[in-house]
């Protein structure tokens, strides 16, 4: 019980700090990791010895990568596990596009171990694929693993949520409609508060030729023989600035990564608009900073919808939302029950909403859509339809805050009305 409480009030901290970084609200002092080295050392580090220098990570040619052509096992919020039958062939994969919404294991630390290996492949790499893949299961699967206020969790994060069914079907038996206060195997917690407090670690990196960001993140980065200031607005707006505070004058490269969410960027440097060439994903400005140089990234958010491959037979005919590096769900606290009754029609346009209260500082989306509304039938079947048509106003939530206000239904892939 003391181990209990004692993780119980670090992920509180951690959960606060976490979510003011994330809104650009707070910033935390970092040093960055060096690209293909061990973390920084302390400034002008005397030499080790050749037996005692730190190995640069060796990447195999043959490993898995992230190449969206030959992917078929991932979810969109960024986890890879999905078999729940754990007594049967344990936390494993079935065959390819085998992705249920609704009895989809996606256990917080699967994402967790994902952004692991995301931040040595990009050590080794460089290519901004790594880091857009990291942001979405941060903001997503891991983040969703804990609740706004730290006190309880998800080890499995399930992509649709009908709480009669999973109560009452022995194949859903894995899934919780609320967060636990805590597990008989409890990893997933701790592995949540040592990612969100190590984050300094995944938000930059180092090498000899300059300085690379690669999240959006509010944070204050000691560099050479200075520092550097990150404000940002992401998830919630794309406007990111790098303020500069050197003692003398520095030549390098910054390296800022060219989100995939955003479609157009306008680049400042001191309220002058400049050009920055790409490679591997990341814009590139090679210059000369000066203390106080201030570098502006506006970057466009748009609502986007997202389709699965025609081979995931559970997502046919539906459609997901995202808005920046944020997936997005209906929960019944908003839309009603009968989530999977409901449709987005495809020519519909999306309104942008400030949160309030438990969403403050966070954007949900409404849509004029569509519900089947049942016409009283009880007939099992019948020969005549037994629903109709009907208008209903949609309203999407970020996906990591569902199941904040008590248990409901909770949709992520929503059916599309494609001729409305």
């Amino acid at each position: 019980m003391k181990y209990k409480a004692f993780f119980a009030a670090l992920l509180a901290a951690v959960l606060l700090i976490s979510l003011a970084a994330c809104t650009g609200t707070a910033t935390v002092e970092v040093t960055p990791s060096a690209q293909t080295e061990a973390p920084a050392a302390p400034a002008d580090p005397q030499p080790a010895p050749a037996a005692q220098q730190p190995q640069e990570p060796q990447k195999d040619e043959t490993a898995w990568t992230l190449d969206p052509a030959g992917l078929t096992d991932a979810y969109i919020v960024e986890t890879i596990i999905r078999l729940p039958e754990l007594a049967l062939s344990g936390e494993a994969f079935t065959f390819d596009y085998d992705l249920p919404n609704d009895t989809v294991y996606a256990e917080s630390c699967a994402s967790v171990g994902l952004i692991f290996f995301c931040r040595r492949m990009l050590e080794m790499d460089g290519d901004a694929q790594y880091a857009e893949v990291m942001e979405r299961a941060l903001y997503n699967n891991v983040i969703a693993g804990m609740a706004m206020d730290g006190k309880s969790f998800f080890y499995v994060n399930p992509l649709e949520v009908f709480p009669e069914a999973d109560h009452k079907d022995p194949h859903k038996s894995h899934i919780k409609t609320v967060r636990q206060k805590w597990f008989a195997c409890a990893c997933c917690p701790p592995n949540i508060a040592r990612l969100l407090a190590s984050l300094p670690e995944y938000i930059y990196q180092t090498d000899e030729t300059g300085l690379t960001v690669n999240l959006f993140i509010g944070s204050s980065a000691a560099y050479r023989n200075g520092t550097v200031v990150q404000r940002s607005g992401v998830p919630n707006d794309g406007k990111t600035t790098f303020t500069f505070h050197l003692p003398e004058e520095e030549s390098f490269v910054l390296r800022v990564r060219k989100p995939e969410w955003s479609r157009n960027c306008t680049i400042t440097v001191n309220g002058k608009t400049v050009e920055a060439p790409v490679e591997k994903g990341y814009f590139c400005l090679n210059r000369t900073f000066r203390e106080g140089d201030c570098v502006c990234f506006a970057m466009d958010m748009p609502v986007r919808r997202i389709y699965a491959n025609a081979n995931v037979r559970e997502n046919i005919g539906k459609v997901a939302i995202m808005r920046g590096p944020m997936v997005y769900c209906l929960e019944e606290h908003d839309n009603g029950a009968s989530l999977p009754l409901l449709f987005l029609p495809r020519s519909a346009a999306f309104k942008e909403k400030a949160g309030e209260g438990l969403f403050e500082n966070l954007t949900l989306l409404m849509a004029d859509g569509l519900r089947l509304q049942p016409t009283g039938s009880e007939e099992l079947y019948s020969e005549t339809p037994c629903t109709q048509v009907v208008p209903q106003k949609l309203t999407f939530i970020p996906y990591f805050s569902w199941a904040n206000r008590g248990e409901n239904e909770m949709l992520v892939w929503v059916r599309e009305a494609p001729l409305a």
